[in-house]
């Protein structure tokens, strides 16, 4: 799962910080601010881990499947 964060984290943090500021400079509340950036934290993680898993699977041949 780290793999697939460090790869990916310049990038994400990058969005992270752009949407936090907007979010900021929008509502002129800190706390809305705040929440938007820890809910980014946090799927940003929860994505990586989905991602690393995901990526398992389709090393076994496990992953989505045509109909």
């Amino acid at each position: 799962m780290w793999e697939h964060y460090k790869k990916t984290a310049l990038g994400i943090q990058i969005v992270i910080a752009i949407v936090t500021l907007a979010v900021l400079v929008w509502s002129r509340v800190w706390q809305a601010g705040a929440v938007f950036f820890l809910a980014m934290q946090f799927s940003a993680v929860l994505g990586a881990g989905w991602a690393a898993r995901f990526k398992a699977l389709k090393a076994r041949g496990l992953a989505l499947r045509g109909r």
